[in-house]
């Protein structure tokens, strides 16, 4: 399996982004699973200093552009033939993934507070320096 994930805002690069990267999804149907994150501002999250940017299992392949759709093709190929080569020697890909339910906390109070309900200002803070919204 291959992960594909668009970090994105809603201006005509991220859209653009976001439709290609799901175009080349859907073209390799079972093996790739898109994940969309639409970000508010720019922040510097999981290396990524500019938006849109796009990641291939756990590494930027783009950011502050769109690549054109053969590129994002040739990446997620790439990965695919990664995969194939380790799965012939008995190996699996070690990913870093991040699980979405497991929101941060403040650690800055005794509360400890998520970071999507800060309860302090350290909290709040925190959540402002990562670009985490407020849960509604």
């Amino acid at each position: 399996m291959v992960y594909l994930t668009v970090m994105y805002q809603t201006d005509r690069d991220g859209m653009m982004l976001r439709t290609r990267a799901h175009h080349v999804a859907a073209a390799h149907e079972r093996r790739v699973t898109l994940d969309c994150v639409e970000v508010d501002r720019t922040v510097h999250i999981s290396g990524v200093d500019a938006l849109p940017a796009l990641m291939v299992d756990d590494k930027v392949v783009a950011e502050g552009r769109v690549p054109k759709l053969s590129e994002i093709e040739g990446f997620v190929s790439a990965a695919l033939a990664e995969e194939s080569e380790l799965a012939k020697h008995g190996a699996k890909k070690e990913i870093w993934r991040a699980d979405p339910k497991a929101m941060p906390h403040c650690g800055g109070c005794g509360r400890d507070c998520r970071l999507d309900e800060p309860e302090c200002g350290v909290g709040v803070e925190r959540a402002a320096k990562l670009g985490i919204p407020r849960a509604q």
